[in-house]
């Protein structure tokens, strides 16, 4: 069984004040990095990609809204792509399967930021 994420949070449920560099960064592959924040049922994830990498296509019960603040990220749908710049963002609904890249091309790396509600107790490798 998976360890529940949320078992990690302080037991208080007065407000945070977090840096998001400060947060544990974890590599679920080779160029992407994350960093996540988790509270009762919303969770915020910063990535940043390097040029050329890419996150398989899966699904998740969460909703999930994207923002892109630099660079460029490319979505994979059932049904066509989506190409996002920075100030950008793209909400993908529940049990939607997706995927995304950062073209080889790009300019440097991409950095997004990440809302998924409710929270996820697995996330994609």
């Amino acid at each position: 069984m998976t360890r529940d994420p949320r078992d990690d949070r302080p037991p208080e449920e007065a407000p945070r004040r977090v840096r998001l560099a400060d947060l544990e960064a974890v590599s679920p592959r080779t160029g992407v990095t994350r960093r996540r924040l988790i509270g009762t049922g919303l969770e915020l994830i910063h990535y940043h990609y390097d040029p050329g990498t890419t996150f398989p296509k899966h699904a998740h019960a969460a909703e999930q809204i994207t923002v892109v603040q630099r660079g460029v990220l490319v979505f994979t749908f059932p049904d066509g792509s989506m190409r996002l710049g920075a100030g950008e963002a793209v909400l993908i609904p529940s049990g939607v399967p997706h995927g995304a890249h950062v073209p080889n091309g790009a300019d440097g790396p991409t950095e997004t930021l990440n809302l998924f509600t409710p929270v996820r107790v697995e996330l994609p490798e």
